[in-house]
């Protein structure tokens, strides 16, 4: 008996399931330990490459001005974070879930690092938002970030910190 088969470009995204792949980056941004809720707005309509970039931009910013000069040859002390973005085709914003920078002084107060994220942020994208807060329920954080998991560019666009700086 002959099957057909499907080329990928045959297959359209509303074949997945989109809340089995939506409970799926739920279950691992709760298993990330996020302690932060961070919504970055870019203002304008950037393409996806240019706000990646930004994003890429303002958290070397954070990583060197907690970590200092030295930040890029120890990976695993930068801030780790997935960010998700909404509303590709507007208000293009991320919401991002977020561990801070590990200085060898000590942990940041949240003032101190909510400040510096929002210099870094201002001087990147001085058009833009931003919005900072402490995660005190992991569900509702990944509920939220995931809300616009049904659009295939939002998929397409999710950044991970590691895009940035690998941990090996």
């Amino acid at each position: 008996m002959h099957r057909p088969t499907l080329a990928p470009s045959d297959v359209s995204f509303d074949v997945f399931n989109v809340a089995a792949m939506r409970s799926a980056h739920m279950l691992y941004l709760m298993r990330q330990g996020y302690g932060l809720f961070i919504t970055l707005t870019i203002g304008g309509t950037p393409s996806p490459a240019e706000a990646k970039r930004r994003l890429g931009l303002w958290s070397a910013q954070i990583d060197h001005g907690v970590l200092g000069r030295s930040y890029q040859r120890h990976p695993q002390f930068r801030m780790r974070y997935t960010a998700i973005p909404e509303k590709l085709a507007g208000h293009w914003h991320y919401h991002l879930g977020a561990i801070p920078p590990q200085p060898a002084s000590g942990p940041l107060t949240r003032s101190e690092f909510e400040f510096i994220c929002w210099a870094a942020w201002s001087a990147e994208c001085p058009n833009g938002a931003f919005h900072f807060r402490t995660v005190d329920n992991q569900l509702e954080m990944a509920r939220y970030m995931t809300k616009s998991l049904r659009d295939e560019a939002v998929l397409e666009n999710i950044v991970h910190s590691t895009e940035f700086h690998p941990i090996s």
